[in-house]
């Protein structure tokens, strides 16, 4: 009768045990879908941004042939500009897609873990220290999470380059950066609100 209660006892505890960890594994697939949806939010932004300059730059292409030489210097400059900021704006969206492709396929890999989580139960026989199956979904979605936190991070900390500004390499292969409002160079990466040392200007 003892043996039947242990017995009993103990699948109880694994039933909770599975219980928690799906319900973790729900948790987990909550906030990933919110990520999810936070990163689509922001690639939806970028590429109405891409599209405004670009919309932008066609105008002025289109309307070039209607005004006059003297302002033709002025329209260039204008349209660098853009065009400058177009590819800013298309380099910092190609990395949110490929942030939103390791989240999703993250989120796929939880739904895969949740769903063999379900169709599992948990056995309170077998020797001490043998790892269980959820264990290792859990280890490997650890690592995925590191994964996908490894690609995000990087987006979160990057520092655009003020309005104007762009990334060239020199004849060495040297990076240095182009001011195309005034046409001025720098070696030093200019940040926003602040200019450039004029002695770290150069002639490429």
């Amino acid at each position: 009768m003892k043996a039947a209660d242990q017995e009993l006892f103990n699948v109880r505890q694994d039933v909770e045990k599975a219980i928690k960890e799906n319900q973790d594994l729900r948790k987990r697939i909550q906030l990933q879908n919110e990520a999810h949806m936070a990163a689509k939010q922001i690639e939806s932004e970028y590429e109405a941004l891409v599209k405004s300059l670009t919309d932008d730059v066609n105008k002025l292409k289109n309307s070039h042939k209607a005004l006059r030489q003297s302002a033709s210097n002025e329209i260039r400059k204008q349209m660098s500009l853009l065009e400058c900021e177009l590819k800013k704006a298309e380099q910092t969206k190609h990395g949110y897609e490929t942030a939103t492709e390791k989240l999703l396929a993250f989120v796929q890999s939880v739904k895969a873990s949740l769903s063999e989580g379900s169709n599992s139960r948990p056995s309170s026989r077998g020797p001490p220290g043998t790892s269980t199956p959820n264990k290792s979904q859990n280890t490997n979605l650890l690592k995925d999470a590191k994964s996908v936190l490894k690609s995000v991070k990087p987006l979160l900390q990057h520092q655009a380059l003020p309005y104007g500004w762009s990334e060239a390499l020199a004849a060495d292969g040297r990076i240095y950066y182009m001011n195309h409002m005034t046409q001025k160079t720098s070696w030093e990466k200019p940040v926003q609100s602040a200019n450039p040392n004029p002695t770290d200007e150069l002639i490429v």
